[in-house]
C-alpha cells in the first residue's frame, strides 16, 4: 500500500510538471531592445503589435512600438490552439504548432514591418509575411512575401511573392540570378519530386550572391 500511495503521488507530480511545462509553451514572449521580457500573449494584428499580460484575457492590453521590439517568440498559443488542432486534423504538418520568432524589420523606405523568421543563414536570413489582400474580383486572399536580410542585418534586401513551385523557384532565380543549383532543380524538374524539400533551396540562397532586382 505505501508503494502504491508512493507511485500515486510520483504520477501526480509528473501531471502537473508536464501540464506545467505544456502551458509555459502556450506563452508568447516579448523581447524589448531595453532588455526588458514580457511574458503572456502577443497579438500580431495589421501593422499593430499588442501585449496583453494574461494569455486567455483581451483586458489589459499595451501596443507596442515596434522600433523598441527586438524579436517575439509566439509559442503553441492557446488564443489559437483550437485553430491549430483543426487544421492538424485537416491535414497540416504540425511542425504548425511549434514556436515562432518573429523579428522587426526595416524596408529600404524606411518602414519598419513584423516577419517570420523561416531560415537562418552565414549568410542571409530569410522571412515570411502573410498580408490579406483583394484581388480583382474583391475576394480576399492571402498571399505569403518572402524577405530577405543580410545574416546580420534587419535591413530588407529583397523580396519576393510565394507562388507554386516553378514560378516561385523563377522568382528566386531573378535576386538569385547565378545560383546554379537552383537552375539545376529548375531545369531537371527536382521541384516535382516528392521527396523535395525548400530547406534545400534556402540553403542554395545562403551560398549565392545576391543581386538587387532595383
Amino acid at each position: 500500500m505505501k508503494y502504491l500511495i508512493v507511485l500515486l503521488l510520483f504520477t501526480i507530480t509528473s501531471m502537473s510538471v508536464a501540464q506545467k511545462e505544456k502551458f509555459e509553451t502556450d506563452l508568447d514572449t516579448l523581447f524589448l531592445k531595453n532588455g526588458d521580457v514580457h511574458i503572456g500573449r502577443v497579438s500580431l494584428k495589421g501593422e499593430e503589435v499588442t501585449y496583453y499580460p494574461d494569455y486567455d484575457s483581451n483586458k489589459g492590453g499595451k501596443e507596442i512600438k515596434m522600433g523598441d521590439i527586438e524579436r517575439i517568440t509566439t509559442g503553441y498559443t492557446a488564443h489559437y490552439k483550437k485553430s491549430i488542432q483543426r487544421w492538424i486534423k485537416k491535414g497540416a504538418p504540425e511542425s504548425i504548432a511549434e514556436p515562432k520568432i518573429w523579428k522587426i524589420l526595416t524596408s529600404k523606405e524606411g518602414d519598419l514591418f513584423y516577419v517570420q523568421e523561416i531560415f537562418k543563414g552565414k549568410n542571409y536570413n530569410f522571412y515570411k509575411k502573410t498580408e490579406r489582400i483583394l484581388d480583382g474580383n474583391g475576394e480576399v486572399r492571402y498571399v505569403n512575401f518572402m524577405w530577405i536580410t543580410k545574416a546580420d542585418s534587419t535591413q530588407a534586401i529583397g523580396w519576393y511573392k510565394w507562388r507554386d513551385k516553378k514560378e516561385t523557384l523563377e522568382r528566386i532565380l531573378v535576386l538569385f540570378p547565378n545560383c546554379e543549383g537552383i537552375k539545376d532543380i529548375l531545369e531537371k524538374k527536382i521541384y516535382k519530386k516528392d521527396d523535395f524539400k525548400y530547406k534545400q533551396v534556402y540553403n542554395l540562397m545562403d551560398n549565392c550572391d545576391f543581386v538587387s532586382k532595383e
